[in-house]
């Protein structure tokens, strides 16, 4: 017995010391989802690998949110009900980047709903067909999935800071504690699982060739007739696929696989189409029962993204950035001139989006209005394409800081915007005043004082407000005092502005709104 005590010892002493060598090989090492598949809460509250496999266990990872805690102490926090219902669902694009587009997954953000869809779920149809169709757009390709539904389960707590206090699984913790931004999205995921479908699923994704004018619409009757022709078994849609018996038949694909139900049952293969099957799905559908249920489905809010879940601020931002890079919801705005004003994190939509910025970079000369003592960084209008009437080397000097149209002679033009009335938007002024009030609908804003300018003695001050529900921002354009700095930016977005050094064209400063 002692040598067996000390040889295991030994072999865990060993799997420490290689494990802090190799963290991604403890990642790919240690059972993960272990919770797959027990008829119970399944991977509700898992990590989920956002760009792997769109509705697969290959895809969970480890439990972020300890959902049996949270059942216990606030029952009518999870919602678990059981459907018993049978339906299909389709995806199609006339080519691969269009596809992957109809995975669009909306995502929770500081109590705001942001929209993404970008690179999410691609590998998926790269696996099934390979990159010398999903890379050529001559294929079209849509997917049709036959769901047995059984149950759905959905953490109802939108209070992520509930959620952080007193719910998070403790090896989570542990790992925001001790691991890098980058460990942590390779361990966890982008997201976190909050809303799920369970059942069976037999899931057709199929691609052809065509030269017609409208290849989505006969990639759509394509892969409806080819699923009801190998297995005998008739499509309803509730959407607006096309059902015509005319398509082209060049390159025809057809890849097939079940999950959940009796193992013994599953179906799995692929097909050209060139003759019928003997395939009995109903043979495979009728095992599906609660108890094999695997993960089927999606809803469009069925992802938290990580970096909400972690405790520690700093940590947590840092993952919200890997994770946006990871997602492409990083964008570049530029100067007509070819400089780099802007760099935003968050929504794919730039018209979400405004910011103006005037700085003064050389103190001397002020009282003399010389010009080259002062340079507008930003004046900028997303929705027109950049910047508006004037770019980072007009209207210098003090007329630049005036904000009120009948102070300059130029407007900030916000209010032709049309933004996402479902979204929350953070708006910030920098100014300088007489009083602290400048601004319309005072009462509503925050005001915090600021050190004086370089330039002067005079008191600034900075607004911010947080508002939804609206289509334009009239209410923030035009406020007649001294304005440095204004930013209109979707909560839970961030954005860097970039000052220049206008007698050597260097970034000079860097502001960060976040």
């Amino acid at each position: 017995m002692r040598i067996k005590f000390l040889g295991l010892g030994a072999l865990i002493l060993l799997m420490t010391v290689s494990c802090k060598k190799d963290l991604s090989n403890l990642v790919e090492t240690q059972p993960r989802y272990a919770d797959a598949g027990d008829g119970d809460l399944d991977v509700l509250g898992y990590g989920y690998d956002m760009q792997g496999d769109y509705t697969s266990y290959t895809a969970a990872k480890r439990r972020v949110i300890d959902v049996r805690k949270m059942r216990t102490s606030r029952p009518s926090k999870i919602d678990e009900r059981i459907t018993n219902r049978q339906y299909f669902e389709g995806r199609s694009g006339s080519d691969f980047n269009e596809y992957t587009k109809s995975h669009s997954i909306s995502v929770k953000v500081n109590g705001g709903v942001k929209v993404f869809g970008l690179k999410l779920f691609d590998s998926e149809l790269r696996t099934k067909f390979g990159d010398s169709s999903t890379s050529s757009s001559t294929f079209s390709f849509a997917t049709i999935d036959m769901m047995v539904e059984k149950k759905t389960l959905e953490i109802l707590d939108d209070d992520y800071m509930d959620i952080k206090t007193n719910f998070l699984d403790q090896d989570f913790v542990n790992d925001c504690n001790t691991l890098s931004a980058q460990d942590l999205v390779n361990r966890y995921g982008l997201g976190v699982l909050k809303k799920m479908k369970l059942g069976g699923k037999l899931s057709a994704s199929y691609h052809n060739q065509s030269n017609s004018g409208n290849k989505k619409s006969d990639v759509e009757a394509g892969a409806k007739a080819s699923f009801q022709f190998l297995f005998k078994f008739t499509v309803d849609f509730t959407g607006n696929w096309n059902s015509s018996s005319s398509y082209s038949t060049n390159n025809q694909l057809l890849k097939y696989e079940t999950v959940g139900g009796s193992p013994g049952h599953s179906i799995v293969g692929s097909s050209t189409l060139g003759s019928p099957s003997n395939i009995d799905v109903n043979n495979w559908s009728s095992t599906v029962k609660t108890e094999n249920s695997s993960l089927i489905g999606f809803y469009d809010d069925s992802f938290i993204l990580l970096s909400e879940l972690i405790p520690n601020a700093d940590k947590a931002s840092q993952v919200r950035e890997l994770i946006y890079e990871k997602l492409g919801l990083i964008s570049y705005v530029y100067a007509s001139n070819g400089k780099l004003l802007a760099k935003i994190w968050g929504s794919p939509n730039l018209d979400d989006y405004a910011f103006s910025s005037f700085e003064i970079l050389n103190a001397a000369g002020y009282n003399s209005h010389n010009e080259a003592d002062y340079i507008m960084s930003h004046n900028v209008v997303l929705n027109t394409g950049g910047t508006t009437y004037d770019n980072e080397s007009s209207y210098t000097g003090d007329y630049a800081y005036k904000f009120s149209e009948w102070e300059a002679p130029r407007t900030i033009g916000v209010e032709k915007k049309n933004l996402n009335p479902a979204l929350r938007y953070k708006v910030v002024y920098k100014y300088s005043s007489w009083t602290s009030k400048p601004i319309p609908n005072f009462s509503s804003y925050q005001i915090t004082s600021l050190p004086p300018a370089m330039w002067n003695d005079d008191a600034w001050y900075q607004a911010t407000k947080t508002i939804s529900g609206v289509t334009s921002f009239e209410e923030c354009c035009f406020v007649g005092k001294i304005v440095d700095d204004y930013v209109v930016y979707p909560e839970g977005s961030k954005v860097e502005l970039y000052i220049y050094d206008r007698a050597t064209g260097n970034v000079k400063q860097t502001l960060v709104f976040d």
